[in-house]
């Protein structure tokens, strides 16, 4: 069975109509955008509507900067250099695993480099690009 595209999940659960999608799709071969930018800048979504969605569409959790909670010792376990690079904040230890954000799920390069680099096993939670940059300030600025 084919994967799923982004689009036709959310034609499927109902969140855009066949013409939006579309539109949408026609507007992304000209502009080369991801398609959730592009469902943003055209008004069909805002970002607290697309990342919970995405999180759900790839089987993750999505993790809102209102329930952040920077931890300075997760800070020292990523460097600031590696979580600026790979667009990645730590936000908890569950155990072994650390989880970190990200507004993409992780590569499995990436996730390979961060258990290099902690000794950790990894699990990724959604955060919206904006939240994850400013996940990113509290933590390491």
């Amino acid at each position: 069975m084919a994967k799923q595209r982004f689009g036709e999940y959310l034609l499927r659960r109902g969140v855009i109509s066949a013409e939006e999608l579309k539109n949408v799709l026609s507007e992304q071969r000209k502009s080369k955008e991801v398609l959730g930018q592009l469902l943003c800048s055209m008004g069909l979504l805002s970002a607290a509507e697309l990342y919970p969605l995405l999180a759900e569409f790839y089987g993750l959790e999505y993790l809102p900067l209102t329930d952040f909670l920077p931890v300075a010792a997760l800070g020292e376990l990523v460097p600031h250099n590696v979580a600026r690079k790979q667009s990645i904040v730590p936000v908890m230890l569950e155990g072994n695993t650390l989880v970190v954000a990200a507004s993409s799920p992780l590569s499995s390069l990436v996730a390979d480099n961060l258990r290099r680099i902690t000794g950790r096993q990894v699990r990724t939670v959604l955060m919206a690009s904006e939240e994850l940059a400013a996940a990113m300030a509290y933590l390491y600025e």
